[in-house]
């Protein structure tokens, strides 16, 4: 389930309206993850480079911003710790919406997204926007704060996801990230958690692990006060040596 208009355009004529997937348990971190396969993972970085993905926060989608709403009350209060204007990526950025919003408190804000809707929404607020999905060779500098919204879910590898962001983040910033709460689901057994592209499902405790995984610290994992989110941050107060995988003051 990936867009909401009717498909009537030959570019789209290759996509299938279904796909077999099967659910694997990893058991280092408890964390359910949808079996990859090169051909999915082909299908999905297409589908991330046209419009119409029902998860972006723009302008006019009522649907979403109950959630944007409640996460931007989060994200703000962990911006505001740093009590200075400060340099802030998003990735996944859609249209724009949290960008433009700090952009016009006076930080200097820069966003990640392959889609043509970034795109357009970046010429419009006047923000800088790479429309790649996020890779570690990204000319875009470093950055206090790095955060996502229900993006990490819909990483190909969602460790490869966060060390690659800790690469863009200067030490002692904050990656700050959101994701749906199927710890719920988990509990229930209920497989309607796996939906709207994501492969990997996450809970509470998953969620930490993932993050501390990345070499983050001071992680802290809370519940969303609407939608039945997790809000996750993590500090960066140690580097790590990507060639020996060693942290050092």
């Amino acid at each position: 389930y990936w867009r909401l208009a009717s498909i009537t355009d030959l570019e789209y004529d290759f996509l299938p309206s279904n796909y077999a997937f099967s659910i694997e348990l990893a058991q280092e971190s408890s964390l359910l993850s949808q079996v990859r396969s090169q051909e999915l993972l082909t299908y999905l970085e297409a589908v991330y480079s046209m419009d119409y993905n029902i998860g972006y926060l723009q302008e006019g989608y009522e649907i979403a911003e109950p959630y944007m709403e409640d996460f931007w009350s989060y994200l703000l209060l962990e911006i505001e710790k740093f009590n200075r204007p400060i340099r802030i990526l998003e990735v996944g950025c859609g249209g724009a919406l949290l960008l433009n919003r700090l952009k016009n408190l006076g930080h200097k804000v820069v966003g990640v997204d392959p889609s043509p809707l970034a795109d357009r929404a970046g010429k419009k607020f006047g923000i800088e926007i790479s429309t790649e999905l996020l890779h570690r060779d990204l000319e875009i500098g470093t950055f206090d704060v790095i955060y996502s919204m229900d993006v990490l879910e819909h990483a190909f590898d969602p460790n490869e996801f966060l060390n690659v962001s800790s690469k863009f983040l200067n030490l002692n910033g904050r990656i700050i990230v959101s994701v749906p709460d199927a710890g719920p689901s988990i509990e229930r057994n209920d497989i309607s958690c796996a939906m709207h592209q994501h492969l990997q499902y996450f809970d509470a405790a998953s969620l930490k692990h993932q993050l501390e995984k990345a070499g983050l610290n001071e992680v802290e994992v809370s519940k969303s006060g609407y939608g039945g989110s997790l809000y996750a941050t993590g500090e960066k107060s140690k580097v790590r040596n990507l060639e020996t995988n060693i942290f050092e003051n």
